[in-house]
């Protein structure tokens, strides 16, 4: 059986910046197109799906931030792009941003660390990962849907949002499985907190304050870190701020591009 190294790309727009939007786990990048056309006069956005997931569901590429995911993306993108990572995407986003000449960082709703560790208190208990790996095991679609619930949990119109979710994060299917255990493993193991305070480039650490997967104190320790850092805490938003409160994070996305970012 041959195999398929190419990751799907949907571009947007053709202004003259470059930005490159990279979805969460289990998710696709329909999600985000939304905001790339709210960024389509002032940028090219390329809109990513990450292998095993949306378009990319046939890609065989491993799930590795430090692999050839990025090293493809950078090939085909180029240098000097603003990246903007969702959830466990910020960390493909991270490395990426390291190893190209990047004009930007973007991490929303996401953080260098998923799990709690040593030095690290804002990351998920050990015990929840593991719980979400033996559900997945069991019933992965069940296991998706609920996840999709958690993301939309306290928010304001939260039905409508989940209904939102649920049609657009299974637009293209269902990720395959090996790449949802993949993804597990990598919320699990990968800290990447020393990278943030290396990258010496804007960043911007935006999410919602009821955002029951990364805190608002998650953003503002991991902004902390970086030397040209700050974060963004949207009220009344979940864990997909850009779907609850597109507005309101799309003008808190262009007011910081245009404070920080070379266009």
């Amino acid at each position: 059986m041959s195999s398929n190294t190419e990751i799907a790309i949907v571009t947007h727009g053709s202004g003259p910046l470059p930005v490159v939007m990279i979805h969460g786990w289990a998710m696709n990048s329909g999600l985000m197109e939304a905001t790339a056309q709210a960024l389509s006069d002032i940028a090219t956005v390329h809109c990513v799906d990450l292998p095993g997931h949306g378009r990319s569901r046939d890609c065989d590429l491993p799930l590795d931030p430090d692999g050839a995911v990025t090293a493809q993306l950078g090939e085909r993108i180029g240098p000097d792009a603003l990246w903007i990572g969702w959830s466990m995407g910020g960390l493909f986003a991270l490395a990426a941003a390291q190893r190209s000449q990047a004009r930007g960082l973007v991490m929303l709703s996401s953080t260098p660390s998923f799990a709690e560790r040593e030095g690290w208190p804002h990351g998920l208990r050990p015990s929840v990962l593991t719980g979400m790996r033996q559900a997945v095991a069991t019933d992965a679609r069940r296991t998706v849907t609920d996840f999709l619930r958690l993301e939309v949990l306290g928010v304001t119109r939260a039905h409508p949002a989940l209904q939102d979710l649920e049609q657009l994060a299974f637009g293209h299917g269902m990720p395959q499985a090996h790449a949802l255990e993949q993804g597990l493993d990598l919320l699990e193991h990968c800290d990447m907190r020393a990278r943030v305070s290396r990258l010496n480039v804007p960043q911007l650490w935006i999410g919602g304050a009821r955002d029951r997967l990364v805190s608002p104190d998650t953003l503002t320790a991991a902004a902390a870190m970086a030397a040209r850092g700050e974060s963004h805490i949207l009220a009344g938003a979940g864990h997909a701020a850009f779907l609850s409160t597109p507005d309101r994070f799309n003008s808190a996305l262009r007011n910081w591009i245009d404070g920080n970012v070379r266009i």
